[in-house]
């Protein structure tokens, strides 16, 4: 076979000819576009509202609380502080993701030193197209921001192992209290770093701490304490500088400034041996006080947060006083600041210190969502199948290539996807954590391919036009065809789940959706009411019934006479309250269950009730009643070819909770 082949030896492949910034400001540029183009036209999902209303009345002045079922406080500040210059709507309550989600894929640039300028580039293109981080991006939850703060602090670990700089781990410190003041996965990440960390140093730990100890010939509690001692001097002593300086350094400080807010992993042992006999509740199971403590728990819940503190700063002197005080007051400082609105509300060190994780500790029971283990590996095998095979194929490239930077990325993915499938809560947007590193670790193998494609394709293209391709060069020019058809329709499916089907749930990307209608009925609200000429005393009833305060709560933030009643608690005894309540209402929205009830107590002068779907989910029993036998079975690969081409097949089994509309004869048509 003989292919006539350009000279492209000069072009894109000598990259550094070439200005780097036009390169990433083209593919940022790109990003901003893609983030920003339409924002406002899917309806606001549920938790969208309650981010975006409770932002709102901060910057109405009306206070926040922390609540960790809602996440950390500095979403609401952050956009609080964007309704008090700009009005509130649904396209600015999204804009700051849009923007950490365009500045996440620029960050990239930052980490040539490690990924080189291929890996970088490509790092940043696939964060740009990824269908996750796509989505995610354009919705107004916090996980896109945390995934800025985990890549930066990810870029500044490797700066300090480089460099060994103290001013990186300040600026680690600073980043890590910005992802406490955020939302709680940030434990996750911690735990994944300090383990990817921990395994660098294992090499070096056994070859200077364990030999020589014989610690077989000793009995077990023994063996224990000698090990204890002789780490502590190699951590705290003067034998530390046997095991690599940085990682350690990295390893100790990360380790101490955040151990004060693991405090309620107490609440682990609440029911155990340990605590059980005490009769304190250190964190609540269940209700709007779920992971504080009551009572005397209150008192052990100090001592344990009083005692880390102690702990943390007792070993951060015999570590480096110097750089300890100044990291820790960096950490603390922002961490106060976020969790007390500016030192105006010291409420928030309370539920911050303890209850941003004796919540969701006490959550794992409850397993939210009920997803199987799997959950992941279906939801990531339809979006992500692109970084996916990367990962593998990095696992095997760098089989016998191994470095500690290839190491750091495969823990960082494995520990990853490891810890949110162990995480009893699993939920779409979770996939951008897993993502992460997964896209790292894809854009780094490819441009160390890159490379070899030069080698393999083009070397001969300096000299003369014509070669004929041998079996490596066949393989090779396979091998990037695929890539590139796979990236292409990755790039599609990225398209689909965010521009056309961004308000139906075809996919389990979107997992619960607040349906087109709700915008649309809360536009002809606004209408009707500036049309009545009293625009914000329109006589509104929202029935709450099964969570439908929201969004509403969100789109009727400006109408002052809106009531609110469950009318699932209609009864022959209180009708009377909710004929009341009914009474002078102009418009009426009520779950399709109660309906009978109210047209049995409603007047004459409203319109028929129009039927309009509140909102929507993915069809889960697909995934939960997979077998594995089935992928032996043509017709479970026909469907899937069919789902995953022309997403055919689930119109039909998407479920849906609707309302009804009651208008009043007085409004205008």
């Amino acid at each position: 076979m003989i292919l006539k082949i350009y000279n492209t030896s000069r072009g894109f492949f000598n990259i550094r000819r070439y200005n780097l910034l036009f390169y990433y400001s083209l593919i940022i540029l790109i990003a901003f576009i893609m983030r920003i183009w339409d924002l406002s036209s899917r309806a606001v999902h549920h938790d969208e509202s309650l981010h975006s209303f409770y932002s709102w009345v901060l910057a109405q002045g009306g206070g926040y609380q922390h609540n960790p079922m809602l996440h950390g406080p500095l979403q609401f500040e952050i956009n609080a502080l964007l309704f008090t210059f700009f009005d509130a709507s649904d396209f600015i309550s999204r804009i700051i993701y849009v923007i950490f989600g365009t500045l996440l894929v620029g960050l990239p640039y930052f980490f040539r030193f490690k990924l080189g300028n291929y890996g970088a580039l490509f790092t940043s293109i696939i964060l740009c197209f990824s269908p996750t981080m796509l989505y995610f991006s354009r919705f107004a939850r916090n996980d896109i921001l945390i995934a800025f703060w985990s890549f930066s602090i990810v870029i500044l670990v490797w700066k300090y192992i480089g460099e060994e700089k103290n001013h990186y781990l300040y600026m680690i410190s600073a980043f890590l209290a910005l992802s406490f003041a955020t939302k709680e996965n940030t434990y996750i990440f911690v735990v994944t770093i300090l383990g990817t960390l921990f395994f660098m140093l294992i090499p070096k730990f056994k070859t200077n701490i364990v030999r020589n100890m014989n610690l077989y010939s000793l009995s077990p509690p023994l063996a224990l304490y000698k090990l204890a001692i002789r780490i502590y001097y190699f951590l705290f002593g003067k034998f530390n500088l046997r095991l690599p300086k940085a990682q350690l350094n990295l390893l100790i400080l990360i380790f101490l400034l955040t151990l004060p807010q693991w405090s309620a992993l107490f609440a682990v042992f609440q029911d155990s041996i340990l605590l059980n006999w005490t009769n304190l509740t250190i964190a609540q199971r269940s209700g709007p006080s779920a992971g504080i403590p009551i009572g005397g728990g209150v008192v052990l819940a100090t001592l344990i947060v009083a005692s880390l503190i102690i702990t943390s700063v007792y070993f951060g002197y015999l570590w480096n006083w110097a750089v300890w005080w100044k990291s820790s007051l960096i950490f603390y400082g922002i961490w106060l600041l976020a969790y007390t609105k500016a030192f105006t509300d010291f409420s928030g060190i309370g539920s911050g210190i303890w209850q941003s994780l004796g919540y969701w500790v006490v959550q794992q029971e409850v397993a939210r969502g009920g997803q199987p283990w799997y959950y992941y590996f279906f939801t990531m095998s339809i979006y992500e199948f692109f970084i996916i095979i990367g990962f593998i194929f990095s696992m095997i490239f760098y089989l016998k290539k191994k470095s500690d930077f290839t190491n750091f990325l495969i823990n960082w993915s494995f520990i990853t996807l490891l810890a949110y499938i162990i995480a009893s809560e699993k939920m779409p947007w979770l996939m951008v954590h897993i993502a992460l590193p997964l896209i790292c670790i894809t854009g780094y193998v490819l441009g160390d391919n890159l490379l070899i494609f030069k080698s393999v394709l083009l070397d001969n293209c300096r000299t003369k036009n014509n070669f004929i391709l041998n079996k490596k060069q066949i393989y090779v020019y396979t091998a990037t065809i695929l890539i590139i058809i796979m990236f292409i329709f990755s790039i599609l499916v990225g398209f689909r789940s965010t521009y056309i089907h961004s308000d139906k749930p075809i996919g389990p990307i979107v997992y619960t959706q607040t349906s087109s209608d709700i915008r649309k009925l809360s536009d002809d609200i606004t209408e009707w009411s500036i049309k009545s000429g009293d625009f914000n005393n329109l006589p509104i009833l929202i029935d709450t019934t099964s969570g439908f305060t929201w969004p509403w709560q969100w789109y009727l933030r400006e109408f002052e006479d809106v009531y609110w009643a469950d009318f699932s608690n209609f009864n022959s005894d209180n009708i009377s309250y909710y004929k009341s309540v009914l009474s002078n209402r102009e418009i009426i929205i009520i779950h399709e269950q109660n309906l009978s009830k109210v047209k049995s107590i409603l007047n004459n002068g409203y319109k028929e009730p129009l039927k309009i779907r509140h909102r929507s989910w993915f069809p889960e029993e697909v995934y939960r009643s997979f077998n594995i036998e089935d992928i032996l079975k043509y017709g479970f690969w026909n469907k899937v070819i069919k789902y995953i081409i022309f997403n055919e097949g689930l119109d039909s089994k998407i479920g849906s909770e609707n309302s009804f509309v009651i208008i009043s004869n007085n409004l205008p048509e």
